[in-house]
């Protein structure tokens, strides 16, 4: 098989072939083609990040970012570099993770930890406001905020089309139509 390319991957020395790159020193080069031939693993980027357990150090700048109040798209884009494409398709993936979700609400629980809080004092402190609010106001949007909480209520998303296509008009087909052509005698 012949070696089409080869470099250092990190301070792995390897070698790229047709089928995939592999280490230099690999025992054994197989002529089965990988799914990622420049992926030393042979997974995709998409394969890697799904099956990833651990955050990495690249992630974990990503989570704090986004509790920094940053926007997905804005806290890839600081963690991970690249173009900003990249950062709008990858962003969305990345954060729908469990491993991020996970490392997001641990974060949470141990910032509201840290002022004596949990959910049970926070859905306390609103029932209260929704029982005892001095403008009505303030008792609907706390009863809102509880309905939320419980699940209760959620909207239901509807899309619209705008712009639907509902043919053309006969005057809009004979518009267009093409003009005979004379036969040569003007």
């Amino acid at each position: 098989m012949q070696i089409l390319r080869e470099g250092i991957m990190g301070k792995v020395p390897y070698i790229g072939t047709i089928t995939g790159t592999y280490r230099r020193d690999a025992d054994l080069i197989t002529g089965k083609r990988m799914g990622n031939i420049y992926s030393l693993s042979g997974k995709t980027w998409y394969e890697s990040m799904k099956d990833r357990k651990e955050l990495t150090p690249r992630e974990k700048i990503f989570v704090v970012h986004l509790l920094g109040g940053m926007d997905a798209i804005t806290a890839y884009s600081r963690a991970f570099g690249g173009p900003i494409k990249n950062a709008q398709n990858k962003s969305s993936m990345l954060i729908k993770q469990e491993r991020i979700q996970v490392a997001i609400n641990e974060k949470i629980e141990d910032a509201l930890g840290k002022h004596g809080l949990d959910a049970e004092v926070l859905i306390g402190r609103m029932n209260e406001f929704s029982m005892n609010g001095e403008a009505e106001r303030t008792r609907v949007e706390a009863t809102k905020e509880l309905w939320k909480a419980a699940g209760i209520g959620q909207k239901e998303q509807t899309k619209t089309a705008v712009g639907l296509f509902h043919g053309f008009t006969t005057e809009a087909i004979e518009g267009v139509k093409r003009k005979e052509l004379s036969n040569g005698s003007s």
